[in-house]
């Protein structure tokens, strides 16, 4: 095992809180850190140089997929993408504690759709997040807009 960089993407996805659309960004695995070479510094560059004066999302999705289990039908498992809270100035990311970024919840898809639905993760289960639950959280405002990381 070893520590990974995530660089962010140009693409973006749309995110279900409850029935409101959120557009978030996308990351995608560039190397270990112990990989590192000019190669991949120059790619770090250029996604630096790529998204200068570029607004950033409010989050991102990390691209590993990963077996979970939703509250409403436990026995069976089904596929999540972490999402966490992401910098305005923010270019690349590690997995070591991702950064100190913080862990949104998990985006899920709804079955038979293309739909990604955030969820939290409570007692070992995903629940789909409500609107109200995410103000909650501090993950959005009162209006509906995200919060940036502190």
């Amino acid at each position: 095992m070893g520590v990974d960089i995530y660089l962010r993407d140009r693409r973006k996805q749309t995110v279900m809180i409850d029935s409101f659309p959120k557009s978030v960004g996308l990351l995608r695995r560039l190397s270990k850190i112990t990989e590192l070479n000019e190669a991949r510094l120059a790619q770090i560059a250029a996604t630096n140089e790529a998204f200068r004066g570029k607004p950033a999302p409010p989050a991102a999705i990390v691209p590993n997929a990963f077996e979970c289990r939703l509250s409403g039908s436990p026995d069976r498992l089904v596929q999540g993408y972490l999402v966490i809270g992401w910098d305005a100035e923010r270019t690349e990311v590690t997995d070591y504690g991702w950064d100190d970024l913080p862990i949104l919840g998990y985006a899920v898809r709804t079955d038979g759709t293309a739909e990604l639905v955030l969820h939290e993760e409570r007692g070992g289960l995903l629940h789909p997040l409500s609107f109200s639950r995410a103000i909650e959280l501090g993950i959005l405002s009162k209006t509906g807009k995200f919060h940036r990381p502190n």
